[in-house]
């Protein structure tokens, strides 16, 4: 039985249920790279029970591979600090709102505590030049700050709040000195720009239109445009709007939830003078047993974006008897802004992520016409697995000791798969992480009469034969070889008697597709490069 009290309110904590720039995820300095602060997993009090907790870690997470790796580099118990410690020192750092700039491995974090000595809330700053591994300590306030990284390496910005005095200060060494720049009125700020004086914001309440707010000088001047009602609502249950810089000139997106629990997001080209709508979620029910959060981040790339969906699983009985709880974090790629969903990456922060019975951290999965394609790492573990059991919608398809597979012939449709990792122990892994994949093969004009095809031999180390067989009467006219991204190989297959060769033994281990033509049509194979 899901404890929706507790449940909400953990998820509004790890949620961007804020305003201006405290946000939970960030992108990485290089394209296909993030970072997201989540509850790792929580351990229920044994006298108490749900919803009473006496241990939750939240984690730094590290993504790359556009949301295909993770991994979990910083992790602290929030509940420590803040229930058994009335007043901790400001050696431990614990993970809530975090930012970065343009420095590979450099990411902050802003967090709040309150001080039973001192009788009031103060919040710190913290930076990592290690991907989030380690942190050092910048500084510790009364007042409120919200800090804003810009797109170049060490350059940070700090708005700080002071009653009705507001002052802007910048660093040029990752927030170790400050110099006071401005007394502009900060608050509009919350995403900065490709210049180091440009700024965006967003300001508004409904029933009023919302204002986008630009400036190339730190607001000694600027432009208000207004937003429509049909891309920015206004404050749902504590989720602002928010706006974020694109990875062109002139490139912004606005986020916003609806009163229907819809999440919106919108894109502009132009710098806010018009918009559309690139990702419209289904209805959330943030009160029901499946409640998760959204998140939305751009990539560096031009037109890539990212939906970070969260929700947390409970389990009610586990071995060693507690009854504790962990989160589920699927990353929703898109690219040709919001047009193609590349694919969904679901990843179980179990409380043993990913030490017990190593897993496998990196499936993929490459939709060919009705077929799927999996490939995933061998998991870094003292010995190697012995073999893999695939799962498709929670059901086991097959085991195989290799590390791809083909799921051949599939109806259209949508389908999730898993793989565990089985070792000679007979430990079998946990499934880290899922692909969800979409069959629609709807418009396809290729015939795919290849009756008789025969590639021999598969697996291969390098030599491939193809033969149209004695079903076929019509004669092989050509062979393309392409990878599981869709990428030609150019290989030759000469005609010998009949008999087409051809040699993949300078290609990579891993799994490859054969589009073979005929009179007949055209029909795909696999073949497995060992």
């Amino acid at each position: 039985m899901k404890r929706r009290l507790f449940f909400m309110i953990a998820l509004i904590a790890v949620s961007g249920f804020v305003n201006a720039q405290q946000r939970s995820i960030a992108r990485g300095a290089v394209p296909s790279e993030l970072y997201v602060e989540n509850i790792w997993y929580g351990i229920y009090n044994p006298a108490w029970g749900p919803p009473v907790v006496d241990t939750m870690l939240r984690a730094i997470i590290h993504i790359t591979d556009h949301g295909k790796t993770t991994k979990i580099n910083y992790a602290e118990d929030t509940f420590i600090h803040t229930i058994d410690v009335p007043h901790y020192d400001t050696t431990k750092m614990v993970p809530y709102w975090i930012i970065s700039d343009a420095t590979p491995g450099v990411i902050y974090n802003k967090g709040s505590r309150y001080s039973y000595t001192l009788g009031y809330w103060v919040q710190s700053f913290w930076v990592s030049f290690d991907y989030g591994k380690s942190w050092t300590f910048r500084e510790e306030e009364r007042s409120t700050i919200y800090y804003y990284p810009s797109d170049f390496g060490g350059l940070i910005y700090r708005g700080e709040s002071i009653g009705y005095d507001k002052r802007i200060s910048k660093s040029h060494d990752y927030g170790n000195n400050w110099l006071q720049i401005g007394e502009q009125g900060f608050m509009y700020i919350s995403e900065c720009g490709f210049d180091s004086c440009e700024l965006f914001g967003i300001t508004g309440s409904s029933p009023d239109p919302w204002k986008l707010y630009h400036t190339y000088d730190w607001y000694d001047t600027y432009t208000s445009t207004s937003i429509d009602h049909q891309y920015i609502f206004g404050n749902m249950s504590g989720a602002f709007p928010d706006v974020y810089r694109g990875a062109l000139p002139g490139e912004v997106y606005v986020s916003s939830w609806f009163p229907d629990w819809t999440y919106k997001i919108s894109f502009s080209a132009d710098t806010g003078q018009s918009f559309r709508v690139v990702y419209h979620s289904d209805s959330i029910n943030f009160w029901g047993d499946d409640c998760e959060d959204l998140r939305f981040i751009p990539d560096r790339e031009a037109g890539v974006f990212y939906i970070a969906r969260n929700k947390l699983v409970e389990i009610d009985e586990y071995p060693d008897g507690d009854w504790w709880f962990y989160t589920q974090l699927c990353i929703s790629h898109y690219r040709d802004y919001g047009e193609t969903l590349v694919g969904t990456y679901c990843h179980d922060l179990m409380m043993h992520y990913p030490d017990c019975c190593a897993g496998v951290l990196d499936m993929e999965a490459e939709v060919v016409n009705n077929n799927v394609a999996l490939q995933w790492s061998i998991p870094e573990a003292e010995s190697p697995p012995k073999a893999y059991r695939i799962y498709r919608n929670d059901t086991l398809l097959k085991e195989l000791p290799q590390t791809t597979h083909l799921d051949e012939n599939l109806p259209n449709g949508s389908y999730t798969y898993a793989v565990r990792a089985v070792y000679a122990d007979g430990c079998e892994s946990l499934s880290y992480n899922t692909v969800k994949v979409a069959i629609d093969v709807t418009g396809i004009g290729e015939k795919e009469k290849g009756d008789g095809i025969v590639v021999f031999p598969n697996p291969t180390g390098g030599k491939i034969q193809v033969t149209a067989g004695a079903n076929n009467y019509s004669p092989i006219q050509n062979i393309e070889v392409f990878d599981v991204f869709g990428r030609n190989m150019d290989i030759k297959f000469p005609s010998f008697g009949g008999v087409r060769s051809g040699n993949i033994s300078h290609l990579p281990t891993g799994m490859y597709f054969l589009r073979i033509t005929t009179g007949n049509g055209v029909v795909t194979r696999k073949v497995v490069k060992m």
